[in-house]
């Protein structure tokens, strides 16, 4: 059977269930210019939790994670990244240097030391 291609619209009586494997883990610190002290993840490659908690220095603005697809998708997705509280709103984080194979989260502004930051990632291509 051929799939169709145009949906009209999308009813669902029940959950959006994103299946699928645990994202790789996130790159090693040495990859990037400003770690924080702890990165987990809570999730697969099409929604979940990402946490990240500083260190006693902070951070600055640049680069807080890289997060590896368990799957390589077929063309360069589309990334929702949503604070889960007014501390990480502030964070003012967003994907960037989207691949395939990974992409990376930036924030614009100083992280505060010894802080946990929660953020909530949906994933479609």
């Amino acid at each position: 059977m051929k799939p169709n291609k145009q949906l009209a619209m999308l009813s669902l009586n029940d959950y959006l269930n994103g299946q699928g494997k645990f994202p790789r883990k996130p790159a090693s610190h040495s990859e990037i210019s400003n770690p924080p002290s702890a990165r987990t993840i809570d999730g697969n490659d099409t929604a979940g939790t990402l946490t990240i908690t500083t260190g006693s220095d902070g951070m600055v603005a640049g680069e807080l994670a890289k997060i590896a697809f368990s799957k390589q998708f077929g063309k360069t997705p589309r990334i929702i990244l949503s604070a889960q509280d007014e501390q990480s709103s502030d964070a003012r984080i967003f994907p960037s240097t989207k691949t395939l194979d990974d992409y990376t989260i930036k924030t614009a502004n100083t992280l505060a030391p010894n802080t946990t930051y929660t953020f909530d990632y949906f994933i479609v291509e």
